[in-house]
Order: structure tokens, then sequence, then C-alpha cells
């Protein structure tokens, strides 16, 4: 009966298919931003238009590449095999992209029109997984298509080539997947789930975390004679899946786990991690996601009476799942751009679905209680003004490479927000409950992108002009070194992929002597914790040292002594070598010095 009532209950409150009821219209000005954004990241260099990635993704793009070409899944053809990527059913994708004949220029480009495909599928099924949460609020889908398709991070993470939004897509499809199991079990959604299930644990294996949140919500939610086949069915598949995978890696890399655990996680205490991780979630969560959250929490509150908890609490602990893996983590390497990481981004469609549920129940509550819960969000943005302003406070394990940009507008929009919040009862009186769900939504939807999209607008996104220099880089050490050269880099995605010459990591993603070796000390910044010159520099002597990373006075002598020559600032040269044109190289380096503005 609960359940029929609710399938009625869904069907009454099916939004208008026109105006701002309509799933078109966010997709259509989403599928906008997007195109604006990729278009954007195009450079020219002699003559001809370059798309890149971001330098992780560019990695994964060097594995690709070579499995496209036959010499199978590694970073070096001539190399041993290590797996220096965390993504493999993406790289899988990237290496299909690859057999397409377009120029080499635009393969980056594929990658980055695959993601706008993903972004607008994860619109539309966020948009039907909230119809279904809030089946009595109409207002809510649109609102969750609006907020999920112009959510900034998970556009940029997509878009800059990552697995972020076929995660957050696939995530999205699980929940939605599972809430339609939940109203009446079929054998399709269920084998659906499953192969969801198998490709997010193939895309990367800590997808777990969601899936499992996912797989343990049908399995509770089922009728009791349906629990065996829903936990045998989910259950087996990721187990069968996982064990595959695990048999390719030993097969293939003599490893169970990626080379990246033990770069990230190895000799790195986890009393570490947790202490970056949290300041790194907290200090997110304050000047960026305190919108979203706030009308949440206050939404539902308004409305906890008719909630669908069980629906609440699932996209709940998907969102929470993915902010606690951030922290045990220790965070991701480039909390300095000031909005959700990889992993939060890939669970934030769940928060904006309540986020929009939020909005939509505020929008439709007594003025009375609009005014109290008003006065109180406008109470919180106040808060966060005090806490953005003391950003200097902030502990330098999160922020040793802050930059000051955006803080003007990370702290006007919480006052903006703060004065929309005040004059919304008034407004909501005059002009009626649409413009308090407009209002509402616009404010949620301004204070959490507004920040990231004026960097947007000032700089064409984070990494992006670095991402262009080091192509160009990689494009002169092509030009002025053999083919049989051997470099040694640090930013090692678009400097092996666009150099096609063989590459030493000196971070360590692809190298597991690096990899395996002691932290050094200094702030916990992950995945840039470990460097072995004495080992990289010194035993494996590569032709040109490309760059390093963060050198002491100490690091730089010791390359010196380990027969190296500067060329150009932190760029050296192997005494002897035949492979480097020197004189060309010397001349290209002292008029542009290629080096990005920050750290891959």
């Amino acid at each position: 009966m609960a359940v029929a009532r609710l399938d009625r209950a869904m069907r009454a409150a099916t939004p208008p298919r026109r105006g701002l009821g309509s799933l078109w219209l966010p997709v259509a000005v989403s599928a906008a931003c997007y195109t604006g954004f990729v278009a954007r990241t195009a450079f020219e260099v002699d003559g001809e238009t370059y798309f890149s990635l971001f330098d992780d993704a560019m990695i994964s793009m060097t594995y690709a590449r070579n499995l496209a070409e036959g010499a199978g899944l590694v970073w070096l053809p001539s190399g041993p095999a290590v797996e220096g990527y965390t993504n493999f059913a993406w790289t899988a994708w990237m290496a299909l992209l690859h057999l397409v004949p377009v120029a080499a220029s635009k393969v980056s480009l594929l990658v980055m029109v695959s993601g706008v495909a993903l972004l607008l599928a994860a619109v539309g099924v966020v948009f039907f997984i909230a119809r279904r949460v809030f089946p009595d609020l109409p207002a809510a889908a649109p609102v969750a298509a609006w907020l999920t398709g112009l959510y900034y991070p998970l556009a940029y993470w997509t878009l800059r080539g990552m697995e972020v939004g076929l995660l957050a897509l696939l995530v999205s499809v699980a929940v939605l997947l599972a809430l339609r199991l939940r109203e009446g079990f079929s054998w399709r959604d269920l084998v659906g789930l499953a192969g969801v299930a198998a490709l997010a644990v193939l895309t990367r294996t800590d997808a777990l975390l969601p899936i499992g949140v996912v797989a343990a919500f049908a399995w509770w939610t089922a009728r009791p004679d349906r629990r065996l086949p829903v936990a045998a069915v989910l259950a087996g598949t990721v187990a069968v899946t996982l064990a595959a995978h695990t048999g390719f890696r030993l097969a293939v890399y003599g490893a169970a786990l990626p080379n990246t655990a033990a770069l990230k996680l190895g000799g790195i205490a986890l009393s570490t991690r947790i202490e970056r991780g949290v300041a790194a979630l907290g200090y997110v969560g304050l000047v960026h996601l305190w919108a979203a959250l706030a009308a949440a929490v206050a939404g539902l509150a308004v409305r906890r009476r008719t909630l669908d908890r069980p629906a609440v609490a699932l996209l709940a602990a998907v969102f929470a799942g993915q902010c606690a893996y951030s922290v045990v983590v220790g965070g991701d390497a480039w909390e300095w751009m000031r909005y959700a990481n990889r992993y939060v981004a890939t669970g934030a469609p769940a928060l904006l679905v309540l986020a929009a549920g939020g909005v939509a129940a505020l929008a439709g509550a007594p003025l009375a209680r609009l005014r109290r819960t008003a006065l109180a969000l406008a109470g919180v943005a106040i808060v966060v003004v005090a806490g953005t302003a003391l950003d200097g406070l902030v502990p330098a394990t999160l922020l040793q490479l802050s930059e000051p940009a955006a803080t003007g507008v990370m702290i006007a929009l919480p006052v903006v927000a703060a004065l929309c919040l005040l004059a919304l009862p008034a407004l909501a009186r005059a002009g009626g409950r649409t413009v308090a769900l407009l209002l509402l939504g616009a404010v949620v939807l301004v204070a959490v992108n507004g920040a990231p999209v004026a960097q947007w607008l000032a700089t064409g996104g984070a990494h992006v002009a670095d991402d262009a220099r080091m192509t160009r880089y990689a494009l002169l050490l092509r030009e002025t070194t053999d083919p049989d050269a051997e470099i040694a880099v640090v930013w090692a995605g678009a400097l092996p992929y666009w150099s096609r010459r063989a590459s030493l990591d000196l971070l360590g993603k692809t190298d597991p002597v690096v990899a395996a070796g002691p932290a050094r000390d200094r702030p916990f910044h992950p995945g840039h914790m470990k460097t072995d010159y004495a080992y990289s520099v010194g035993t494996r002597r590569p032709d040109l040292v490309a760059q390093v990373f963060s050198p002491s006075r100490a690091d730089l002598r010791a390359i010196r002594s380990y027969g190296y020559t500067p060329v150009a600032e932190r760029t050296f040269v192997r005494k002897g070598t035949t492979a480097v044109d020197v004189a060309a190289l010397r001349a290209a380096l002292a008029g542009s010095p290629h080096r990005p503005s920050r750290a891959p």
C-alpha cells in the first residue's frame, strides 16, 4: 500500500514538460557552458590548434596510446610494466579514442567531448532521482538538474579529462536503480545495478565505497524473500569483477594494487592524512559547499515529517562516504583550487539533490517558518564571511600552495547571499512562491559556483595555461632530443605524451622504487611527498632532467655531482650525452622558460 501511494504521488507530481519544470532547459544551458569551457582550453602551436588535459589525465592518455598502438597497457613500451594509473575503464576508453582517425592534437578534444556526454547524462539521471526522492515537491527535480548541470567542480574535473564524470554518472545511475528496486523488484533493474557496479569498480577500485552504500540500501529495502537474490547478484558481480581485475594486475604488473597506492599511502601516517583531510574538507565545506549543505539541512528539516527518510539517508550516505574517503586519504593535491576535490565531486550530485529538495521545501513553507529559516541561513552566511576572512589561519598543511585569487569574491558572495535571504520573506509575500523558489535556487547556485567561475573567467581554469605550457615544452623537447633520449620529468603526463620520449617520473607515480621509498620531511601534500634524486638521476642517469620538484640547495648540488650541467633553471643535461641538442635547448629556454605556475 505504501509503495502504491508513493507511486501515485510521483505520477501526480510529475513536472510539466516545458518551462521551469523541464529537463531540457538545464541540459541545453549546461551543454552551452561545457562547450565554452572546452573551447577556451584550445591553444595554438606553430599554427595548429591543440587540446590537452589535466596532467594526471595525460598519464592515462600515455597508457591509452601505447595500448592503442599495440605496446600494451604500459607507460613505457621499452620499460617495466607499472600500473601508474588508477582508472582502468576510463583509460581503456581513452585507448578506443586513440583509434579514431583524427590528428594527435585533437585526441584530447575527443576525451572532453565524451566528458560532455557523461555530464549531460548525469543531469538527466539526477533529475529522475529527485522526482523519486521528493514526489510531492515537483520543483525539486528541475532545481536538482540546474544545480548539477552547472556545478563547476564536476564539470572541471570531467572536462579536464579525469574519470570523475564517469564515476558520478555511474554512482547516480546506481542510486536511481536502487530506488526503483525498492519500489518494485525487477530482475532487469537488479542486473542493471550489478553491471553499473562492475563498471564503477573497474573505473576506480575505491568506487567500492559508494557502490557498497547503494548495494546495502538495495538489500535492506528489498522484500525479505528478495534479499538473497539481491545480495547474491550484487556481491557476486562485484567479487568476480575485483577478482578478474586483480588477476589482470598480477599478470601484467606483478602487483595487486596500483603503484599510486604505495606512493600516496605508504609511509604516511594515518593521523597525518586525517589531519590534512579534515582541514581540507572543513575548508571546502566552509568556502564552497556551505550553501548547498545549509539548504539541504534547513529545507529537509522543514519537511521532516513527510520525507522519504530511507531515500534521503541513501543520498546523504553516498555524499558522506565520499567525504570520509577524502579525509582518510588526506584529501587531494589541489585543495588550493578551493572547491570540491575529485573524491567529493563524485558524490556531490547526491548532495545537490538534497539541496534541491531543501530549496523546493523552503519555497513552499509557510511565511512565518520561511522568515525564521531565512534568518538562520543569513546567520550561516555571516559565519562563512568571518571564516573566509580569516583565511590566513588555515593550516599550512592544507594551503601551502594557496593563492589569493578570488578571496574577495569568496567573501562577497556570502554577504550578498545573506542580504538576499533577509529579503526573501518579503519577496515571497509580494511575488509568490515562484519568486522564493527562483531566489533560493539562485542563492545556492551562485554561492557554490561563484568563486570557481570567477577563477575560470580570469584564468580559463586551474592549470589550463600550465597544460598548454607543458605541451609546448614537450614539443620543444621532441625537437631538441633524439628519439632514444631519456628525460626525467615532474609533469609525468603532458611531457612524455607530447614529446614521445622515454621518461623517468621523479614523483614516482610510474616508478615503484620511488613510490616505495620514504616520504620527505615537508608538509603533507598527497602524491608529492617522495623523490629520490640519487636513484632517479644518479643511478638511472637520464640524458636530460627536464624539471625538478621543489628542490633544496642540497638536491641541486647533488644533481650537479651526478655529472649534470644546468641549461636553464631546474633543467640539467648529462655531461657527454649526444641525445640532446644542448645549444638549441639552452637558447629556447633562455627566451621562454617553460615553467608551470604550480606543481601538477
